[in-house]
């Protein structure tokens, strides 16, 4: 299923990405996003400046959520917009999202790339 990004604040839509109905180990299958995000370690110069890519978190797939009201403000809805994943493998339409003021909480393993791992002068 093809995806667009949409960033309500300033009405962007980008058309890239796809939702892919995608495994959990252990759990289930769910809709998920894939691109939306990289993440990157940097070493960086005495300027505090990015110098060299060190690691690129394995990270790819992303489900979008309410989970957790983590920021509330004036801005961020007092319950949940968006429930999650879906689950229906046959749904040709599905709306993710994650509210101003709200998180999809996700486990420290295997999101960012770990900088524990990375040698000294990496």
């Amino acid at each position: 299923m093809s995806a667009r990004q949409a960033i309500q604040r300033r009405g962007l839509l980008r058309p890239r990405g796809r939702l892919y109905f995608y495994p959990i180990p252990g759990q289930y299958r769910y809709w998920k996003f894939r691109d939306a995000a990289r993440f990157e370690l940097w070493s960086i110069d005495r300027h505090g400046r990015p110098a060299k890519l060190v690691r690129r978190g394995p990270k790819v797939f992303y489900c979008f959520g309410d989970l957790r009201r983590t920021f509330p403000s004036g801005r961020s809805p007092e319950r949940f917009r968006y429930p999650g994943c879906g689950q229906d493998a046959s749904a040709r339409r599905l709306v993710l999202g994650t509210s101003v003021g709200w998180a999809d909480i996700y486990p420290p393993h295997g999101s960012p790339p770990a900088a524990a791992r990375v040698p000294t002068g990496g």
